[in-house]
């Protein structure tokens, strides 16, 4: 970035912090005038200083929605996750249908570990978009992370209903049946996943691994080291993955692959 760009950014970042300052004097005593101060705050990198004003703007009228939105937003990047959920739920206690806070909120159920809620958000944005192929995708990972494979697979299916060539259903196809250790219809969905998407560095890695599983060594080495080819920071998970580590020497399978149904 160069110096009268940095200079120009500095200048409209003050800018908005003045906006936000005059936000007080255009809306006194309003719950806007703190939430247009949180927002020029955000923009300006003083995250406290945001969450503070949205707090503020909340206090004043509590069924703020943009203000809760924002201060979820603002918490989830101070890695204050537990109010951030908390924040989203009440964005979507005032409006139900609120897509981005409903995607958000999914997103950062997975991420802390609570499949069980992240299951139940799924369940939520499926209502509000029921064909809506992602997702099923999406619901399907949460439902087996807690253990329910069955209907994981049964949403993968939905998935590839609404959209055939959704690779990253067969991706979370491969991951379920991986869990079941049935290698070789996760190696089918592996390489159909690889088929839709050849340049996607993660079905390639996959496939590898099920290849693995299912004996046909040298074919998996071909595979991690596309992987590698197409991201090459794949080649440092390889070298920190022990079960990676020798699968990278060549071996003595030259069979051939069975192609996929």
């Amino acid at each position: 970035m160069s110096l009268r760009t940095r200079q120009r950014r500095a200048v409209l970042l003050s800018a908005l912090v003045l906006a936000g300052v005059a936000a007080l004097w255009l809306w006194p005593k309003t719950a806007e005038r703190h939430y247009q101060f949180g927002k020029a705050l955000y923009l300006k990198g003083d995250l406290a200083g945001a969450a503070e004003q949205y707090r503020k703007a909340i206090a004043r009228r509590p069924d703020h929605l943009n203000a809760h939105f924002n201060l979820a937003v603002t918490l989830d990047a101070l890695g204050d996750r537990r109010e951030a959920v908390a924040q989203y739920r009440e964005a979507l206690r005032i409006d139900p249908g609120e897509g981005d806070a409903l995607s958000l909120l999914c997103s950062l159920l997975t991420e802390t570990g609570d499949e069980e809620g992240a299951a139940a958000a799924y369940h939520q944005v499926l209502r509000l978009k029921p064909g809506y192929a992602k997702g099923h995708c999406d619901l399907a990972a949460a439902l087996r992370e807690s253990g329910r494979l069955e209907e994981s697979v049964a949403e993968c299916r939905k998935a590839l209903r609404i959209n055939p060539k959704l690779a990253e259903a067969y991706l979370e196809l491969t991951t379920t049946w991986w869990f079941y250790r049935d290698f070789p219809n996760a190696l089918r969905a592996a390489q159909r996943a690889v088929q839709l998407k050849p340049d996607s560095a993660a079905a390639r890695t996959m496939l590898g691994f099920m290849l693995t599983e299912t004996g046909w060594r040298d074919s998996a080495v071909a595979e991690f080291r596309e992987a590698i080819r197409l991201d090459p920071q794949y080649a440092g998970y390889a070298r920190e993955d022990p079960d990676l580590q020798p699968l990278m020497e060549p071996g003595k399978d030259q069979r051939t692959v069975p192609a996929p149904p």
